[in-house]
């Protein structure tokens, strides 16, 4: 067994947390392996290429079998610690982990969102997090706004036994230098002269991303007399088909343009003139 195994199990491996597992496990010493285990999405061939990059064993496996393929993977090898992205990958976790009891990380990425914690349902989900949060080794959120929010939420948590860090997200900002080279092509591709102003949405299609705002936005805007300017919305989401929908229902279509998820962000960003970030709130933003 090489020094330090680790497991980490990702519910939802999209947008921020594939965004944390490129950025942060590729700067882990050598002693390192690392087992991801996650649902097939439709982003599987981009976590190959990341896993491949960084040296990480990947496990694909049915949602409904994300239990059953942590337990297999604890029972299969020697594990140092397991580390879970998000709450439903802790539930995961946690069930699969009740055999072994292999040190347990929960990462935190978002906040409990009101709307779901509200009513009968919400109380319930609500207490099964808040039991699944007390019973990890090390609750870890990325910004401290995430652990006060849930120090809020979850009674008792402050005082619960598991130890509580903050650890803020970073980026390798050389990745994205403007020194590189554009290599080209997305202006080209959407018919951009140089007097077009090109701005850029990168990120899933969920409410929380105020996608709906940035529409309102850009209608506003051509109906002001500005008509120089197209948006490229980069990305994947439930809520994609509905953003178009309103896209058409503002008579804005030719300002838009939706492309599905790219893996090289890096040189689209060095085409736009701006990044637009319309989010009704992040738990961590850059």
């Amino acid at each position: 067994m090489s020094d330090y195994e680790l497991l980490v199990v990702a519910r939802w491996p999209l947008g921020g947390i594939r965004t944390y597992m490129r950025y942060v496990y590729r700067h882990l010493p050598a002693s390192f392996r690392i087992t991801l285990v996650v649902p097939s999405t439709q982003e599987d061939e981009a976590l190959r290429r990341d896993a491949a990059e960084i040296g990480t064993r990947i496990v694909f496996c049915a949602e409904s079998a994300l239990t059953w393929t942590v337990f297999r993977e604890l029972r299969r090898g020697r594990f140092s610690a397991i580390q879970s992205h998000g709450f439903i990958s802790a539930l995961h976790g946690t069930f699969a982990n009740l055999l072994f009891r292999v040190p347990h990380i929960l990462t935190v990425h978002g906040v409990l969102e009101e709307r779901l914690v509200a009513g009968i349902r919400g109380r319930s989900r609500l207490l099964l997090t808040a039991m699944v949060i007390r019973y990890v080794d090390v609750l870890y959120a990325v910004s401290n706004d995430i652990l006060e929010h849930l120090y809020q939420q979850v009674r008792g948590l402050k005082s619960s036994g598991n130890r509580k860090v903050v650890i803020l997200n970073g980026i390798d900002v050389t990745h994205f230098s403007p020194a590189l080279p554009a290599v080209g092509g997305i202006r080209e591709e959407l018919c951009c002269d140089t007097n077009t102003v090109l701005l850029g949405f990168l990120g899933r299609f969920m409410p929380q991303k105020g996608f709906s705002l940035l529409i309102e936005a850009v209608a506003a805007l051509v109906a002001d007399g500005m008509s120089n300017l197209k948006v490229l919305a980069v990305g994947s989401g439930d809520y994609r088909e509905y953003y178009q929908k309103l896209v058409r229902q503002h008579n804005v279509e030719k300002y838009f343009h939706c492309l599905p998820f790219r893996a090289d962000v890096a040189e689209i960003y060095r085409e736009l003139d701006a990044v637009v970030m319309p989010s009704l709130w992040e738990a961590c933003p850059l």
